[in-house]
């Protein structure tokens, strides 16, 4: 009996989001998304986290990207490499958070590039960059960090998460403003250190 194979050629010319759908009936299609990002997924993660950690985080990001393929939606505007480097960010981040020998979360100009539509253009007129918002955000109570990673990284509006969280959508806001207030006021405070040493 012969073993029929996956052809990933055959999907050469198929654009990212239209692989990502037919990957829900036919998994065996992923496999082509996986080639196309493995490399530049595993470069990325090991400028970000090094070599020890990036394996996983690559495995760990195409998983998401698998089991949440369904709640892709496309925007107008933004590419979908964009939603995919935005969940190896969010992977990597949380290895960084979780892994204490890391001093500092970096992401360089390549990795920012690709997730320039990244919806961080509101805390970006607190005067925050990418690499320096990562790292104060690590710092928040738990509660107003995930209420801030679900409205930067994944694109939530406050009603999606006031329903993600079981919780009202005056609530949400609040949170968000008090997250906002605890990242100027740890912006000021690191910036103040940075003066004294």
């Amino acid at each position: 009996m012969e073993i029929v194979k996956s052809n990933t050629d055959s999907y050469a010319t198929l654009p990212d989001e239209i692989l990502l759908a037919r990957s829900i009936d036919e998994p065996e299609v992923f496999e082509a998304l996986v080639e196309r990002y493995e490399i530049p997924f595993r470069q990325a993660a090991r400028r970000i986290l090094g070599a020890d950690d990036a394996e996983d985080a690559v495995q760990e990001a195409f998983v998401r990207m698998y089991i949440h393929a369904s709640k892709y939606a496309k925007k107008e505007g933004t590419r979908f490499s964009s939603w995919a480097y935005a969940i190896l960010v969010r992977v990597c981040y949380t290895i960084y958070s979780k892994n204490k020998r890391y001093s500092t979360f970096t992401l360089d100009t390549e990795v920012t590039g690709e997730i320039e539509d990244f919806s961080v253009k509101e805390l970006r007129e607190y005067g925050f960059d990418k690499d320096y918002l990562l790292s104060l955000i690590s710092k928040l109570p738990s509660l107003l960090k995930r209420t801030l990673e679900l409205y930067v990284f994944d694109h939530k509006s406050e009603k999606e998460i006031a329903e993600i969280e079981g919780v009202s959508y005056g609530v949400v806001r609040t949170r968000i403003s008090r997250a906002k207030d605890k990242l100027k006021k740890l912006n000021l405070r690191y910036s103040a250190h940075e003066y004294e040493s």
